[in-house]
Order: structure tokens, then sequence, then C-alpha cells
């Protein structure tokens, strides 16, 4: 196991030097607080999102756009490397078929 939890008040993921990795536990995930400078108009909008109750808060906000970015940026890295390759639309299909089974 990479981190061990230590078990106190506050939980702290620790590494294997005996300092903090992550700032507490969520959920079973290891979270780390970070600082962002984001526009005014940005932070409007991710307020008004968690007030109407699409998300709960400002980090939810900013968690799940930060997974859809880098899950976009992903695709694009995988359809850059299939054209580079060339390989077809319908080989990548057939593949996913074949692995499916």
């Amino acid at each position: 196991m990479k981190y061990k939890v230590k078990e106190e008040a506050a939980q702290y993921v620790i590494n294997k030097k005996g300092k903090p990795k992550a700032s507490f536990i969520k959920g079973g995930i290891a979270m780390r607080v970070i600082q962002a400078t984001v526009p005014d108009e940005l932070v409007r909008e991710m307020e008004g999102l968690t007030r109407s109750g699409v998300f709960k808060d400002t980090s939810e906000v900013i968690n799940v756009a930060l997974k859809k970015m880098l899950a976009e940026q992903s695709r694009e890295y995988l359809r850059e490397i299939v054209r580079k390759a060339g390989i077809k639309k319908s080989e990548m299909l057939a593949e996913g078929k074949r692995v499916r089974r």
C-alpha cells in the first residue's frame, strides 16, 4: 500500500516519509486542498449552480469540470494516436466488440 491513513480527529494521508500527502479523506478518496485564482464571472456561475442545487458546493463544480476536461483531453489524445497509426473507425468498432465478449 502506497499510503496509510492516520486515524485522528482529522484524517490525513501520510506518505512513506511521514509527511501529509492529502488534506483529508472524503468518501474514501484522499483529497488535497489547493488554491486557484478564478475570474469573478466563473465564481458567480459556480455559486449559481450550487444555489440551484445542481451541485452541493463549488468544490464539486470544480471537480466535475476538471474530470470532464481531463477525459476530453484523453479522448482527443487517443484520437490523434489512432489517426497517426492509420486505424480506421470500423477496425476500432470491431476491436471494441471483440474485447467485450
